[in-house]
Formats: C-alpha cells, structure tokens, sequence
C-alpha cells in the first residue's frame, strides 16, 4: 500500500512538472490570447521594393467588450527572405504569429518558373510550419487570391482546401500536393511534381440585400481548380487540364469513388450519326506503373483497369437501359478505353518534351536497376534531358459492373 502511494505522489509530481513546463515553452506562455494572430495561409509573390512579397491570411482574436468571435485580415509585407518578410508583417502590428495552422502555401507563376524551392526551402526548415501544408499556385498573384472574397467559406485559403479535396474525391482531377511530397519529389532522383493551379472566376449569382451592402457583387468569386501544372527540376514547365490530371490520378494512385465522363461516344445503331456523352460511376479501380530498362532504353508501363456502371448519359433511354445501369454497352467501354489511352499518352508527350519526370522513371531506375541506369546516363549527351528517349506502353481495360 505505502508503494502505492508512493508511486501515486510520483505521478501526480510529474504531471504537474510536465504542465509547467509545456506552458513555459508554449507560444502563448509570454503572450496574451489578444495578442495571438493565428496564420491558415501564406503567399508568396515577386515583391517591388525586395525580392520576395508575402501575404498572410490570419485570424486575430478580438478580445473587445463589443465584439465577438474572430476578424480576419490579410497582411502584406515584402523582404529579402521569406523569413523576414514574415517577420516584417507583425512588427507593426504588435501581434505574435502563430504559424501551426498554416495549411495553404500559394506561390505566384513568376515563383515557380524560377524554382519554386527557393522559397519553399524556409517552409521546410521551420519548425512551426507544417509539412502537411497544400502547396498551389495563384493564376493571378498569391496576394489577389488570398484577398478574393467567396461566398464558400471565410477564409478564401479554407475554400482552397475544401474545393482540391472534393475535386479529388469526386473526380479525381486535381492534384493535391503537400510541402513534404513537393521536398520528397525534388530531392528524389529523377521525380519531378504536378501542383494544382488556383484560378479566380466570377461568380453569376443573385445577392440578398444584406451582402450587397457589404460586398460589391464584382468583387465575389469561385475558385477553379481544374488546371494543374507539371514541374521539371523544381520550375513549371507547363499546364494541363483536369482530364490529364485525372487520368494521371488513375495511372499513379488508388481511386476509390469518382466518374469518368467519355465524351462523343458514337451511336450502336450504323444508321443513326448521333453522338452521346456517358458518364461511367468507378466502382472499382486498379493500376500498376512498372519501370525497366532493355537493350538500354528505359520503358514505362502503365496499366489502368476500371470497372464501372452507368450513372449518367445523354442518350435516350429504354425501361431496359434505365433498370440495368450495370450493363454498359461495347461501344461505350470502347470509346472510353480509347479516350482514356489517348489521355494518358497525350500527357507522356507533354513529359517528354518538357523534361518531366512525374512517374518516377529515373527514381526507379536508380534504385533497381543501377548498373543498367548508369550505363544510359553514360551515353547521353544531356543526362537531364533522359524522358526523350524513354518508351511507352499504355493499357487500359474498363468494364462493366455485370462483367
């Protein structure tokens, strides 16, 4: 029983000596909750005066007797690093940046045709940065986006969020791409990044009263997401469209719901010259890249293999066709196994001739078949450029659900 004791006076010290000291080393232990700006999102753009600008989306606590919750602002300063750009946003403003909840880092298209690892260097290095932070790019300016004002959400930067996360999940059209997968890709030898690039459109909506008075209607916008850009050696090199994207998805990842809309899928009947639109519901998803090298050149083989029903279609419907939605017709599965073999090779050619090694060719190469690698980087003339001379096989099989 004394042992007992003894043992529980032990615990009960520890755990308050852990207490006090996680509050001594916490952010807020030598600062008020009033004077805490909690950062969700970073900007980096070319600045005028400096080399770098960079805005923040932060959410300040205001502690008034006459407000309540939590105000919004976007702060913008400009340096010669990253880092005392940030630094030189809350000078003035007497507020301690809180950056643990940063989970949107943008960077401006003049950013990423440079390199864009210049900057994400200083994310990387921070302690207090996350690294499962999205990376995108800002069709327009870093700036311009976090200031655009959405009916979605608050924070423009949780709109990002919300919209690649649900574009993903549904479609499988957009690249979702982390800090650390950005660092893991550039580092990796012979992977090169795919990052979604954001774009603010216009939104054609009636306003109620009350948002017109505060909001002036040319001032509310949606985000597009459907573009993504593909990088070659930490530089954007080129876009490419969201069925691109998607077919990539399919070709690299394991896709658990989403649609595949195949496109001007010619009549079954030869009389009629109709062309229907059909869009196929993935119930199940399989594929496969594999890397080799023979007779020293490197070969890409990708295998995609869908299973699908019927959700949607433009063509005119029996009671036979509406009951069975499993059953999808031969040349529909055609069309869309063509189509989608055409997606994925039209992206290959864009890697080639951009230098883009998104699949992990060399990655591979390096790490299972050395000698072999080595000997065809030995005999290039540019061993950057290596994607040219790779080949290419492409199979893609989709199904129907009754199959």
């Amino acid at each position: 029983m004394k042992i007992n004791s003894i043992m529980k006076s032990k615990l009960i010290v520890f755990g308050l000596a852990a207490i006090a000291f996680m509050f001594f080393v916490n952010d807020y232990a030598l600062v008020s909750a009033d004077k805490v700006a909690i950062v969700v999102a970073l900007g980096v753009d070319k600045g005028t005066d400096a080399p770098y600008q960079v805005s923040a989306e932060v959410l300040v606590s205001n502690m008034d007797a006459s407000s309540t919750g939590v105000d919004n602002v976007i702060l913008v300063a400009e340096g010669d690093t990253i880092s005392s750009a940030i630094n030189g946003l809350f000078l003035n403003t007497g507020w301690y940046p809180k950056l643990n909840f940063c989970d949107v880092i943008l960077l401006s298209r003049e950013i990423t045709e440079e390199c864009a690892m210049d900057v994400l260097s200083f994310f990387l290095r921070s302690e207090r940065i996350l690294d499962s932070a999205l990376v995108a790019i800002a069709d327009t300016s870093a700036k311009d986006i976090l200031e655009t004002i959405t009916p979605l959400d608050t924070l423009s930067s949780a709109a990002i969020e919300k919209i690649s996360v649900q574009r993903y999940l549904s479609n499988a059209d957009c690249a979702t791409t982390m800090l650390k997968d950005f660092a893991k890709h550039y580092y990796d030898e012979g992977i090169d990044n795919i990052v979604t690039i954001v774009k603010p459109v216009k939104l054609d909506a009636k306003q109620s009263k009350s948002e017109t008075q505060t909001t002036p209607k040319d001032k509310f916008q949606l985000f597009d997401l459907s573009t993504s850009a593909i990088f070659s050696h930490g530089k954007m090199v080129a876009e490419i469209p969201a069925e691109l994207t998607q077919a990539y998805n399919f070709a690299t990842d394991k896709i658990q719901t989403g649609n595949y809309l195949v496109k001007e899928v010619p009549s079954e009947n030869p009389k009629e010259k109709k062309k229907f639109n059909y869009d196929l519901q993935i119930k199940k998803h399989t594929q496969n890249v594999d890397i080799s090298i023979n007779n020293n050149v490197p070969q890409l083989k990708i295998s995609v293999k869908l299973l699908t029903k019927v959700a949607d279609s433009t063509e005119n419907y029996s009671i036979l066709d509406l009951t069975t939605s499993t059953t999808i017709p031969k040349n529909v599965l055609k069309t869309a196994e063509a189509q989608l073999e055409d997606e994925l090779y039209s992206l290959f050619k864009l890697t080639q001739e951009n230098f883009s090694d998104i699949y992990g060719v060399g990655k591979d190469l390096h790490k299972f078949h050395l000698k072999d690698w080595r000997a065809f980087l030995f005999s290039q003339q540019d061993a950057w450029q290596y994607m040219k001379d790779v080949d290419v096989i492409i199979d893609v099989t989709i199904d129907s659900l009754s199959t």
